[in-house]
């Protein structure tokens, strides 16, 4: 492809470049880069270099260059390339992302499905955008089949890893979820994606000292609540559907202590998928706000749905102590003494009676080291 710079000095050609990364790590199979470049693209200026020609490099570069801005344009000039090459992967692969970010999920998964025919058998990027476009459409488990793959073909590869943890976790495989977490970790991720559920993981198994090393790893690395929500949402066009952003929002907003925004993410993300940790952050968040009632039933809402979830018990007996009900608090505390979750959880319920822990200080209270 060539380019014209009208004005060298002034004209810049660096969102080309991404272009050319982005398709490179496409044809890769690498989504975290590719991801990358995705967000870089989206925070640069427009390039003022004119593309020459009418080629199919030079409409995927029109393509890319309106991308974020005019995505049905941008499909279009992907059309135009695909009929000048109807045997490029990448060129389909590029067209189902597009539909993605369009809401036309059953049109991108027949380009999935032909770009998976033209491109070769190791290709890991199809099944990462199929099983990411099954997340959208909450089919967990057909984006499971996806994730399996991906990580069979990319074992070295933690993003695979963290979104093959997450759905486990979200479909109540926890023993898996917590293996793959471990190999997450192991590949040393350098976003704060894996930290979330993990965190939420740890605390349902009352390893309490655990989950706040997850949570001071990202406040000290990756503080940002939004930058998930970026990445998802630049590739994807809308947070409609993706659970994981606001999730991780959620978290990191209640770790900061931003305690309002911890309520209009974790809406967001309820409004998507119910999970009881969702509503046991919000509740913790409503009882930072000194809300107990609401929080109480918030708590409520997370028993509902997980009535297993032993910490809940803990918290909902703390806010219904606040409000004077001790009948109430008797209740969850007996609740809370049924799990057997080890020396941490036993501390907590000893903290929770004399009063020291409640839900404003369970991510920072000095738990004994575990043993």
């Amino acid at each position: 492809m060539r380019v014209q710079l009208a004005e060298p000095r002034a004209a810049s050609v660096a969102p080309l470049v991404v272009n050319g990364l982005l398709l490179r790590h496409v044809a890769e199979g690498d989504a975290l880069n590719q991801n990358w470049m995705a967000v870089v693209l989206s925070e640069l200026e427009p390039s003022t270099a004119e593309i020459e020609g009418s080629g199919v490099a030079a409409l995927l570069h029109r393509a890319f260059g309106i991308y974020f801005q005019d995505t049905k344009q941008a499909l279009a000039f992907v059309d135009a390339a695909l009929e000048l090459d109807a045997g490029s992967p990448v060129l389909y692969s590029t067209r189902a992302a597009a539909l993605v970010r369009l809401g036309r999920w059953p049109e991108a998964l027949r380009a999935l499905q032909t770009a998976e025919r033209l491109g070769p058998a190791e290709w890991a990027s199809i099944p990462y955008l199929r099983g990411t476009g099954w997340m959208i459409e909450n089919n967990l488990v057909a984006a499971l089949a996806d994730y399996d793959r991906v990580v069979a073909l990319r074992p070295e590869d933690w993003f695979g890893w963290n979104f093959r943890a997450a759905l486990h976790y979200l479909m109540g495989n926890y023993a898996q979820s917590e293996a793959d977490y471990a190999r997450t970790f192991a590949l040393e991720p350098n976003l704060n994606f894996p930290y979330t559920l993990s965190t939420m993981l740890a605390l349902r198994q009352g390893q309490f000292t655990r989950a706040q090393e997850y949570v001071e790893r990202v406040l000290q690395n990756f503080p940002d609540p939004t930058f998930a929500n970026r990445m998802t949402e630049v590739y994807f066009g809308t947070e409609e559907g993706n659970v994981f952003g606001p999730t991780i929002a959620t978290l990191i907003y209640f770790s900061l202590g931003r305690y309002e925004e911890v309520l209009v993410a974790s809406e967001t993300a309820l409004s998507i998928l119910e999970l009881a940790d969702l509503y046991l952050v919000q509740g913790s968040a409503l009882c930072n706000l000194g809300d107990y009632a609401a929080a109480e039933a918030a708590y409520d809402r997370a028993l509902e749905l997980d009535a297993q979830f032993g910490l809940v018990y803990m918290l909902r007996g703390s806010v219904r102590r606040e409000q004077g009900n001790l009948a109430g608090t008797l209740e969850d505390v007996e609740a809370a003494r049924a799990f057997d979750l080890g020396p941490q959880w036993e501390q907590a319920l000893e903290a929770g009676l004399a009063g020291e822990l409640d839900c404003t200080n369970f991510f920072i209270f000095p738990f004994d080291p575990p043993t």
